[in-house]
Formats: structure tokens, C-alpha cells, sequence
């Protein structure tokens, strides 16, 4: 049996480090900003670094860490799920030409993080397999049903040793006959798709945005709450019975339960925590959060300055305004 080494070229090297460098910082932001004193992040904050997490998990574990031909084939090592096609299998092997990749369209997989991998296209090629860690040295295998783009070291002698246990040819009419053809136009597939979901997450997005608050006021008996697009929420005075800020406390086992929670700090809809249960959450910002109980439930904004809106609040109750912390 014999190895073939897959060294990283210095795109891929400098590729994978800066997004490892990015999802730690972005980690560790994230856990002091959640362990500060305004209270928690919105989830799809929290689960940005785990997401970076597992995507860097599956792409190292899938990214080729070298080649080996043995008895009846060939193996990708890797350390999931190994790749492996039968010597029987082959058609054509050879080292393709600086630049043979050129104008790939990704059709998935991995473009630079651990490895180049997944399935991609070209004029040249046409639909093909890759599992590489450079862009030059490459090596092309055909099958009746499949073309495969490897980054064995070196590459010539990993192509001398495929022909001579193979029953392939180097190149020529009669290789270019052994592959796949190309299909038509591969490229309108994954845009169509690309621009669908890219249409979807915008209008959920635009949707989300239009009712997210800006701002609550306390004015005509009322606690008025504006948002962006959408018609305020007004809460009557009358109906409120108790206006406080949240303490550190209030926050433990805080979770939504519906409603949403968009990147940077709009965050609305049902929550609740161990302290309040559930209550109706308006947030813009940050914080602090400050609770009004009312007769309909629980209600809980972040104005932009809490100590000027709880005093209005308590003075349209008939109440003395809070002495400051």
C-alpha cells in the first residue's frame, strides 16, 4: 500500500486560520456580553457561536488529510467517512495542468475551510468531485460514472502507480470518452436556489423588521409603544398596577417562547423566566428592562432611558417616583 501526502497551500492555510480566529472572537464576545449586567443576548446571537462551532467540527472532520492506493482501490483518508473508488473503476488518470481549475462554480461542499472539497463544475471538466488542499498538483481520475480531482504528493508518481494497477489511459479522445459529459448550464440549478432562499430570508427578515419597537413614551394616559413599520401597542395607565426595573435576578431561565429575536438587540414577542413567568418582551436595546404588570399580563420594554420613564409611569399612577439606585 502507498501514501500520498496532502499538504495545504498558503490560501488554504490563511482561509481556515482567520475563520477560526473570527469564530473565537465572536465567542468569547459573546460570552462576556452575556455575562454582563443588561441582561441576556438574543438567541440567534447565542447561537451563532455554536453554529461556527459545528461547521468548523464537520469541515475538519470531512476535509481530506491525504491519498493511498491499495489492493483494489483508492481511499481519501479523512477522518469521517473516508472516500474509496475501485481500481476496476478507473478509466483515465493524470496530472492536469496549472490552472486546470479555473472558473469552478462550487456546487457544494467546502471552499476553503480545512480543504477544497465537495462537488464543483467547469468548462474544462465538467461536473467533478474535488478533495484537495492546494489549487496546483492536482491529479484527475475518470470513471464510467464520476470525474475526481485529488492533491496527492507528488502527484506524477500517484498517477504511475493508478496506471499501473488500473486499467486506465493517461488522456487523449479516448479519456475525454470515459468521463461524464458535461451537463448544460449546471450553474441555473444552485443560483435558482441561491436566489430563493435568498428572497425567502429577506422577506421573513423585512417582515420581522417591520414589526420590531423603536420606543415607548408615556403620553395621553398611556404607555405608548412605537414600532418600525407596523402601528404602536398602547397600554392603558389605568391597567397598570406596578412598574419596576428588572434586577439580575429576573433574568435566570429567561427564554422565548415565541415571537423573535433578530441580530443586534430587537428582540420581541412570548418569553419567560423562573422570576416573572411568562410576559410580553418589547426590546430595542440592550437594556435595562423595565416590567410593567398590568391586567392583561406582564409587559417588558427598554426605554431609553428607564429612571425618566418609570417616574412618568409612577406619576400617572399617582405615585411617588423611584428613588435612584
Amino acid at each position: 500500500m502507498a501514501r500520498y501526502r496532502s499538504p495545504w497551500d498558503r490560501k488554504l492555510k490563511v482561509s481556515t486560520a482567520l475563520f477560526l480566529v473570527v469564530g473565537a472572537g465572536l465567542a468569547g464576545w459573546v460570552w462576556l456580553q452575556e455575562s454582563g449586567p443588561e441582561g441576556p443576548l438574543p438567541a440567534p446571537v447565542l447561537l451563532v457561536p455554536a453554529l461556527l462551532g459545528a461547521i468548523a467540527a464537520l469541515a475538519w472532520a470531512l476535509a481530506p488529510r491525504g491519498f493511498s492506493v491499495e489492493a483494489g482501490r483508492i481511499r481519501v483518508e479523512r477522518h469521517l467517512a473516508p472516500v474509496e473508488i475501485p481500481l476496476r473503476e478507473v478509466r483515465a488518470a493524470e496530472v492536469l495542468p496549472e490552472g486546470a481549475l479555473g472558473a469552478s462554480v462550487r456546487l457544494w461542499g467546502s471552499g476553503g475551510l480545512f480543504g477544497y472539497y465537495g462537488r464543483f463544475w467547469s468548462k474544462r471538466l465538467g461536473r467533478y468531485r474535488l478533495y484537495a488542499t492546494r489549487a496546483s498538483g492536482l491529479v484527475r481520475l475518470a470513471t464510467a460514472r464520476d470525474t475526481w480531482v485529488f492533491s496527492p504528493e507528488p502527484p506524477a508518481r500517484f498517477v504511475e502507480e493508478v496506471l499501473a494497477r488500473a486499467p486506465a489511459v493517461r488522456s487523449g479522445a479516448e479519456a475525454g470518452a470515459a468521463g461524464p459529459a458535461a451537463p448544460r448550464r449546471p450553474w441555473l440549478l444552485p443560483v435558482g436556489l441561491a436566489t430563493a432562499v435568498g428572497l425567502g430570508l429577506a422577506a421573513v427578515m423585512a417582515a420581522s423588521w417591520a414589526w420590531a419597537p423603536r420606543s415607548v413614551a408615556v403620553a395621553g394616559g398611556e404607555v405608548v409603544i412605537e414600532r418600525r413599520w407596523a402601528g404602536p401597542e398602547r397600554i392603558p395607565l389605568s391597567t397598570v398596577s406596578e412598574v419596576r426595573p428588572l434586577g439580575r435576578e429576573d433574568f435566570r431561565g429567561w427564554r422565548r417562547v415565541s415571537g423573535v429575536a433578530l441580530f443586534g438587540q430587537a428582540s420581541y414577542g412570548r418569553y419567560r423566566s423562573d422570576a416573572l413567568g411568562p410576559f410580553q418582551l418589547y426590546a430595542w436595546r440592550r437594556g435595562p428592562h423595565v416590567l410593567l404588570s398590568t391586567g392583561d399580563g406582564k409587559v417588558v420594554v427598554t426605554p431609553d432611558d428607564w429612571q425618566a420613564f418609570v417616574a412618568e409611569v409612577r406619576a400617572g399612577l399617582g405615585r411617588a417616583p423611584p428613588a435612584p439606585p
